[in-house]
């Protein structure tokens, strides 16, 4: 499991988006399964050219391993002192850190692929709130999620590997 302090990353401003890195680890998978996959991270974003910023921090349901697709339970977390509504939620394959991965057994973003969001999802935040995916109970195949394929090709180089994801959403200041 990985601390929620030591995996965040301040991305910086971008107008009209919300950008965030999440690392997912990736333990051990073996006979006993997979451990539990977590992550974290923090965006910004330029709402009505007055610079406030939501953060987005996720994790996934359950363990992942080749062949298993989990969804991310996305937190978005609105400092603002007014209700913002994020949109058009992207999550993206950044970078992957492999410890164990060698010439022989490598293990790189091609190892895993996402799963967008619909694009009809729309999240209201309200003012000086956290939510999350599971809190607005919205379904789970709307959720985003990430896939580690299954290659056919032995996948060990990615035991105890990190993959960093990047969200982004479009914010907008809502008025109710």
């Amino acid at each position: 499991m990985i601390h929620v302090a030591r995996t965040r990353y301040v991305v910086g401003f971008i107008v009209a988006s919300a950008v965030a890195v999440v690392l997912i680890r990736l333990l051990g998978c073996g006979a006993g399964g997979c451990g539990p996959v977590a992550g974290a991270g923090d965006g910004g974003a330029d709402l009505a050219n007055r610079a406030p910023q939501f953060s987005i921090a996720g994790h996934t349901a359950r363990p992942i391993s080749p062949g298993v697709t989990v969804p991310l339970n996305l937190r978005f977390t609105n400092r603002n002192g007014f209700i913002v509504t994020a949109t058009r939620l992207r999550v993206a394959l950044w970078k992957v850190i492999a410890p164990r991965a060698n010439a022989a057994h490598r293990c790189t973003v091609r190892d895993f692929a996402v799963g967008q969001a619909p694009s009809t999802v729309k999240i209201r935040l309200a003012a000086h709130r956290t939510t999350s995916l599971r809190r607005l109970h919205l379904k789970l195949a709307a959720w985003p999620h990430v896939t580690m394929l299954d290659r056919r090709v032995n996948q060990n180089g990615c035991k105890g590997a990190f993959v960093r994801l990047r969200y982004t959403a479009a914010g907008t200041r809502t008025s109710r």
